[in-house]
């Protein structure tokens, strides 16, 4: 049929028209493909069945030859859960709202659409051993500094380093819902404390593991390390939920660089191994920045609470010398495992008048559990 119209088969079912082509070849040799254009005649759809895409939380259906996409309503029943009320693809979720959620996780974590439960504030703080010849800075000129940090932010459970016993002492006297589990540290009695509130946990078991080459043997000096050095833990049991978890509180050596890779290669270790299958929460002034090996050790198994929330931030120094400058290395931690949501973290910069609770900033974190 020369010189006149020529109908091939398009690939999706439909057929496409060239005016004049010669040749009536299958692969469409010789045609200008350039002006086919689609038969609009063709109806896309027949029935419902040919509009589903496999999205549980829409109504798929076929209405003049066209398919529609409804979205169910938010809260619909589907096979994660419920539907978020949407018609993106992904939209099936284990909840949209709070009422969705048992009483162990009784809360919607709205942007994962994950029950989670109750918030649990956690903190890091070194609060900077007292008798050093600090002047303006001495113990005494800032306790009261310290112990409003913790009025004001109200953590449940706070890792402490370079405790003498008569700050932890100043502390449990200012904060009578809280208590106490201390090691000594070292030969100076310099103490690791994890303080918590008594009235919202409990603990129900605590060990120490000494941070050299004998980690049972109490106050063994390891690799190069200049001091001895211990890591704190206990498992907690929240008295509200009884959810438990495990936390970890640890000060490394500030001048052995094997010792702090060993150290956090030690307690990765224990922390992959912990004999019940809890959420670990790991805390601590590590003496190293955030790109060192012993981060990046850490880093294989647990994330920074902080760069979770601000991934792009640069004023993070944590050390500052009493001087409240922000552009130091980052060395204090909130580390958890990723599977924790961690709804906010900062570093908190809190001062009255430039003077400051202690030579290091406190670093705290909100998270929550699946």
């Amino acid at each position: 049929m020369a010189g006149g119209d020529t109908t091939l088969a398009a690939s999706d079912g439909g057929e496409v028209t060239t005016d004049g082509g010669t040749s009536g070849s299958d692969d469409g040799a010789g045609l200008d493909v350039g002006t086919l254009t689609p038969d609009v005649g063709v109806p896309a759809c027949s029935t419902d069945e040919q509009c589903d895409d496999q999205n549980e939380c829409t109504r798929d259906r076929c209405v003049s030859g066209e398919c529609e996409f409804a979205s169910e309503p938010q809260g619909t029943p589907c096979s994660g859960g419920v539907c978020d009320g949407t018609s993106e693809v992904d939209s099936c979720f284990v909840c949209v709202s709070d009422d969705q959620c048992g009483e162990t996780t009784p809360r919607c974590d709205v942007a994962s659409h994950t029950c989670v439960s109750e918030p649990l504030r956690v903190m890091s703080f070194n609060i900077r051993v007292a008798g050093a010849a600090d002047g303006d800075n001495a113990w005494d000129n800032r306790r009261d500094l310290a112990i409003k940090v913790i009025t004001d932010h109200d953590p449940d459970v706070v890792g402490m380093q370079e405790v003498q016993p008569n700050q932890r002492q100043d502390f449990l006297n200012a904060l009578p819902e809280m208590t106490a589990y201390a090691q000594a540290a070292d030969q100076f009695g310099n103490e690791n404390v994890i303080l918590y509130r008594a009235d919202r946990l409990t603990l129900e078991f605590q060990g120490t593991y000494w941070l050299s080459e004998t980690p049972f043997e109490p106050f063994t000096v390891g690799w190069d390390a200049t001091y001895s050095r211990n890591c704190i833990w206990g498992i907690f049991t929240r008295n509200s939920d009884g959810r438990g978890f495990y936390v970890y509180n640890t000060h490394f050596d500030h001048q052995g660089s094997i010792a702090r890779l060993e150290s956090a290669t030690y307690l990765v270790s224990r922390v992959e191994g912990r004999l019940q299958d809890l959420p670990a929460i790991f805390v601590g002034d590590l003496n190293a920045d955030e790109s060192s090996p012993p981060l990046l050790e850490l880093n294989e198994l647990l994330e920074d609470t902080f760069r979770v929330v601000h991934p792009e931030a640069t004023d993070v120094g944590t050390s500052h010398g009493f001087s409240g400058d922000m552009t130091g290395a980052k060395i204090d931690y909130v580390l958890v495992e990723p599977s924790t949501i961690v709804e906010a973290a900062q570093i908190i910069h809190d001062n009255t008048d430039g003077h400051y609770p202690s030579d290091h900033f406190p670093v705290s974190a909100q998270i929550s559990f699946h």
